[in-house]
C-alpha cells in the first residue's frame, strides 16, 4: 500500500532545486561557476519546469536582461495585484537562490 506524506510544496520545491544543483555537470558537462547566481537560479527555474538539462546549452544571457526583465515585472506589478508565485520569483532570481 502507498503511504502519503504530508510534504509542504517549498520542501518538494527546494529538494528539487537541490538535485538540479547536485546533476547539473554530470547532466550538461557545465560549472555552476560558469553563470552569476541569477543566471544559474533562472537555469534551475527552466530546468525544474522542463526536466531538460540540455536547455543549459540554448540559454544566453544578455549582460542587460535580468536587469531590464526585471525592471519590466516590477513596473507591471506596480499597475496591478499580480499572484504571489510571481514575487518569489522574483525575490529567488535576485538573490540567486533559484
Amino acid at each position: 500500500m502507498t503511504q502519503v506524506q504530508n510534504i509542504r510544496p517549498e520542501d518538494i520545491e527546494r529538494e528539487s532545486f537541490r538535485i538540479i544543483e547536485q546533476e547539473f555537470f554530470s547532466r550538461t558537462g557545465r560549472r555552476q561557476e560558469e553563470f552569476s547566481d541569477r543566471e544559474f537560479a533562472i537555469l534551475q527555474r527552466v530546468i525544474h519546469a522542463t526536466g531538460d538539462f540540455s536547455l543549459a546549452d540554448s540559454i544566453r544571457f544578455h549582460p542587460q536582461a535580468i536587469d531590464r526583465g526585471l525592471a519590466a515585472i516590477r513596473a507591471w506589478l506596480e499597475a496591478s495585484d499580480p499572484a504571489s508565485v510571481v514575487r518569489r520569483l522574483l525575490d529567488a532570481v535576485e538573490k540567486g537562490t533559484g
